[in-house]
């Protein structure tokens, strides 16, 4: 029979499946935050910035914002539309 002290000899068990159930909810709710910063970074254009500055080799300024927002509104509003 084991015995219930663990300093008595006995290993050392696994924490209860209670704990490790909580750790999953956890994991899933930094999951959904982190998807769900990802998804405004993308629709704030941050994430297009930062891949403006890689392509230029450019430090972030408020004029490299300046000329990433310029050419974005010219190519948005340059391309032809439908109906």
């Amino acid at each position: 029979m084991r015995s219930p002290h663990p300093s008595r000899g006995a290993p050392e068990q696994p924490p209860p499946a209670t704990d490790l159930a909580g750790r999953g909810r956890k994991g899933s709710v930094g999951r959904f935050a982190r998807l769900l910063l990802g998804l405004l970074r993308e629709l704030s254009d941050e994430n297009a910035y930062h891949r403006h500055l890689a392509a230029h080799g450019a430090e972030p300024s408020a004029a490299e914002w300046r000329r990433f927002s310029e050419e974005r509104l010219r190519a948005k509003y340059t391309r032809a539309k439908c109906c």
